[in-house]
């Protein structure tokens, strides 16, 4: 039996994960919001601005989706723990730190437009809690990886 290389396994779950965002973002959000926006016409300024914070805030994680794709690329060639699979770790933290932060923002402002609804930004506010620990866990794998790269096993 044929052992399936980690790279592989990796590229499956990322794989699975971008087609699950990009549904989310280009077909349920817009078809969801878009029927909320209609069946109540006083909702219906909600919808633009929404739309384009939800897409807005998504363009991170495709990035680190991406980054993480190179990682495997790096699985590939056997030798991950290196300061090159430290460096894509940090961006894909730093990715998901300034998500967060972004999603953070953009909750106090369309707050502030009056634009919020409080069961909406609960559930932000639980993602961008989520989004700084992943930040943190990608942080901690950096260093992890940095240190360990430096390391030569004899």
């Amino acid at each position: 039996m044929k052992k399936i290389h980690p790279a592989a396994w990796m590229r499956a779950a990322l794989l699975p994960l971008f087609l699950c965002f990009a549904l989310l973002d280009f077909l349920i959000i817009p078809v969801w919001g878009w029927g909320i926006a209609h069946s109540s016409p006083e909702l219906s300024v909600y919808f633009w601005p929404w739309l384009t914070f939800a897409w807005l805030a998504s363009a991170p994680v495709y990035a680190a989706l991406a980054t993480l794709w190179k990682l495997s690329a790096e699985f590939k060639k056997e030798s991950p723990v290196n300061e090159n699979g430290a460096r894509i770790l940090r961006r894909v933290a730093f990715y998901a730190a300034g998500d967060s932060a972004f999603t953070l923002v953009g909750i106090f402002v369309l707050g502030a437009l009056n634009l919020g609804q409080p069961g909406v930004m609960l559930l932000l506010i639980f993602a961008t809690v989520l989004g700084f620990a992943a930040a943190a866990v990608f942080a901690a794998l950096a260093d992890a990886f940095r240190r360990t790269g430096r390391l030569t096993i004899t």
